[in-house]
């Protein structure tokens, strides 16, 4: 029923862009004439202004303004939301009054759920991290295992949708619920939100969590059992914030300096210093935040030394409205059951979603299932892996640690991949690195070459690339404007070449050629030491489904996939014997090139048969052929 007259008040409302706020604002005035009944005048009664509708709208105005004077826990809040009312008529107000008079006065928490759930689909792509979706929050709080007695905290608390899934997962336990927001008007959202929710006592604050912490003890921020923020992903600091931030009066950074152009490390220590010695802390991260060098490097590094990460949960794609990008959950725990200790936990939920249209979400067996694997420390093939902290990498994306054994080639198919299955007597794993030397490409830019006829250098650019060989024919020229070490950059007959940018990974063998060369910075290049591996096998291997497979998790990056010289060197390749490389070499490079040589006759038959067909057509006259397209 509940729902009904949620979306009865939304097609009213239907075309407004403050929607959500007014509906929320119009169901509160329900629920504080039921459960503040004594505190409130006649004139700030639901009930009272259903009877006017000639004044509606400057009658519900006036309501909200008695209601912060004579409820002190709304003190502001109607001001807060900042109500556009010009966009609304008389009328509107009247009927969206009346709505909400009509509906049941016994379902306000699950009427605050659907107001949500509808906010989300119609305004979440607008840009608000405020929207957390419920089953994210629902995640989060579950994970968390709240204790009777504990206190929670969310510094970035939006409409305050995790302070009211605590109070809707424990509504018997003790629990104190504490959260801060920055934007005004999600504030003023969220304090009616825990209102109708039945956590009016929430001490929830408004302000800017990084800035101006509002919960203090002394001259330290506040300490809690648990904490859930579903942050603002990829925040800039600017030039002021990040100066306030390095001199900061609560000393909640000693993890690292912070980096310039992103707050999500200084939420993250934010986080961990709000924490209590047993407390245990969950925040939405980008995989940027997992993998990124730099400042980001050395303070997941310090978290991995201090033994303070408990476990990193990759979610999918397209679960948050306003970004298209997946997100994980970062787990810090103080004190990490012996159990847990000097390893970290990862999750590969990635693949656990429902659709419905176009909207993601997770069910309730998909939280299970992530809670399962969490709290009964359980390692299960491809979801769930723990790694000991010694084994940890740069990089802390799930994707380094699980990986799924299904795996997609475009044109090909998808191929379910057995990693474990590699490797023998006969063709050992072998590192990359053991079997020659990884080199750059020249980073080339107006500024240190020109592109010119008949310059010194030849250049191989990804687009020079196509099937798996290289155009030779068709490189351009350079002369180069600085001066640099060109042997660094210098390409040789038997260089393997593979490209480090994009999902789209192109492999080729340099061939012979004359004069010098120069790979760009698209590419890595690989130089076999002789008598260990043939070239043309090494292309085989890297273009079969295990080879893109095994690149693909050694890329890192979401928006555009990166493969690091590093991490290609750490690659284990299956190497059989070199007199068997070299059949394999031969026997790959015959069939590429007899391929190509059948596809170039029957694209000389099908130009045939059509020419053909133009003169039974009696068309052939009427045109002619300028030039043949490569």
């Amino acid at each position: 029923m509940y729902k009904k007259n949620v979306w009865d008040v939304a097609d009213i409302l239907r075309g407004s862009s403050m929607s959500a706020s007014i509906m929320l604002a119009s169901f509160s005035l329900k629920y504080v004439e039921q459960e503040f009944e004594e505190r409130l005048s006649n004139e700030a009664r639901l009930s009272y202004l259903v009877k006017d509708a000639v004044n509606a709208k400057e009658n519900i105005k006036k309501a909200f303004k008695i209601i912060e004077k004579q409820i002190s826990e709304l003190q502001g809040v109607y001001e807060k939301l900042n109500i556009d009312w010009d966009s609304f008529d008389n009328k509107t107000i009247f009927e969206t009054m009346l709505s909400v008079y009509k509906t049941p006065a016994e379902e306000f928490s699950e009427i605050v759920h659907e107001i949500r759930n509808w906010a989300m689909r119609t305004e979440g792509k607008k840009g608000g991290e405020h929207l957390i979706p419920n089953f994210l929050n629902q995640l989060m709080v579950t994970l968390l295992d709240i204790k009777a007695g504990n206190s929670f905290y969310d510094g970035a608390a939006g409409y305050g949708g995790s302070m009211i899934e605590v109070k809707r997962q424990h509504p018997e336990k003790t629990i104190t619920l504490y959260g801060q927001e920055l934007n005004p008007s999600s504030w003023a959202a969220g304090k009616l939100c825990l209102l109708m929710s039945g956590a009016i006592d929430a001490e929830f604050e408004q302000g800017n969590t990084l800035t101006n912490p509002l919960f203090l003890e002394g001259n330290k921020v506040k300490n809690f059992d648990c904490i859930a923020m579903a942050i603002p992903l990829s925040l800039r600091l600017d030039e002021q914030t990040q100066e306030k931030l390095s001199n900061d009066t609560y000393q909640r950074f000693s993890m690292g300096d912070l980096p310039r152009n992103s707050a999500d490390m200084a939420f993250i220590q934010h986080a961990l210093s709000s924490l209590k010695d047993r407390g245990k802390a969950i925040i939405t991260v980008t995989n940027g935040v997992l993998s990124r060098s730099g400042p980001e490097q050395v303070i997941r590094q310090n978290l991995i030394d201090t033994d303070q990460i408990e476990a990193v949960i990759s979610l999918a794609p397209n679960l948050l409205m306003n970004t298209a990008i997946p997100i994980s959950l970062l787990i810090l725990n103080k004190n990490k059951p012996e159990y847990k200790q000097k390893k970290v936990q990862f999750i590969q939920a990635s693949e656990l979603f429902q659709e419905q249209g176009r909207i993601r979400y997770l069910t309730e067996e998909h939280i299970s299932k992530i809670h399962q694997a969490l709290e009964n420390a359980e390692e299960v093939e491809g979801f769930s892996k723990y790694v000991p902290i010694s084994d940890l990498e740069e990089s802390l994306t799930v994707a380094r640690y699980i990986q799924s054994n299904e795996f997609e080639i475009d044109g090909e198919g998808t191929f379910r991949i057995h990693i474990n299955r590699l490797g023998n007597d006969q063709t050992p794993l072998v590192e990359i690195n053991s079997l020659g030397k990884i080199y750059r490409g020249l980073n080339i830019t107006s500024k240190t070459v020109d592109e010119v006829d008949n310059g010194e250098f030849k250049v191989i650019k990804l687009s020079d690339v196509q099937d798996g060989a290289i155009l030779m024919d068709e490189l351009s020229t350079i002369e180069a404007k600085t001066n640099f070490k060109t042997s660094l950059y210098q390409v040789q007959e038997g260089d393997v070449i593979i490209s480090s940018k994009g999902s789209n990974i192109k492999i080729a063998v340099v061939p012979e050629h004359e004069g010098a060369i120069l790979l760009s910075q698209n590419f890595i290049g690989f130089r076999s030491v002789k008598n260990k591996l043939y070239p043309h096998f090494l292309q085989a291997y890297l273009e079969s489904p295990i080879g893109k497979y095994q690149l693909s998790h050694l890329m890192i990056g979401t928006a555009m996939p990166v493969l690091n010289p590093k991490n290609f060197g750490s690659l284990q390749i299956s190497l059989p014997s070199l007199d068997l490389q070299e059949a394999v070499a031969k026997r790959y490079k015959l069939a590429n090139e007899r391929y190509k040589e059948l596809v170039k006759e029957a694209e000389q038959q099908l130009k045939s048969e059509k020419r053909k067909a133009y003169e039974e057509m009696g068309i052939h006259k009427s045109f002619e052929l300028l030039n043949v397209k490569s």
